[in-house]
């Protein structure tokens, strides 16, 4: 008699098995090791996060504009953004552009991820402390 296994898993084909995959766990700046991870979800599955990034890419494109000549009030009007958004913009933008020479991953602060929960709450003070 086969069981429901057995006769399932003969539709599927063996490629797409996990067994059969070859995944390299190379972790992100969060964690070493996806299977070590502490977040309940994972930052890329967060589209806060893809926006997070977004926002980043935007805040250094205003900066370089802004530091190339261009006024606060065209930035404005280019972006469809606030004239204090674009002065908040300009700030991240300098910090992002100042950063990048201490190390080559992508900054993305912590506080961008906002619903991600830790498993372990000293985990993520610790996280936070090593960040600032």
């Amino acid at each position: 008699m086969q069981n429901f296994i057995d006769v399932n898993l003969k539709k599927v084909r063996s490629d797409t098995l996990p067994e059969n995959t070859n995944y390299k766990d190379n972790g992100c700046d969060i964690s070493k090791s996806c299977l070590d991870c502490h977040l309940t979800l994972c930052k890329y599955d967060n589209d806060e996060y893809s926006a997070g990034k977004n926002k980043l890419n935007r805040d250094k494109e205003i900066y370089q504009l802004n530091s190339e000549g261009k006024s606060i009030i065209d930035l404005s009007k280019q972006y469809n953004l606030s004239i204090r958004t674009i002065q908040r913009s300009i700030k991240t933008g300098n910090n992002i552009i100042k950063n990048q020479d201490k190390s080559e991953e992508d900054i993305l602060p912590l506080n961008l991820l906002p619903k991600i929960t830790f498993y372990n709450p000293k985990i993520k003070k610790e996280l936070l402390r090593n960040y600032k």
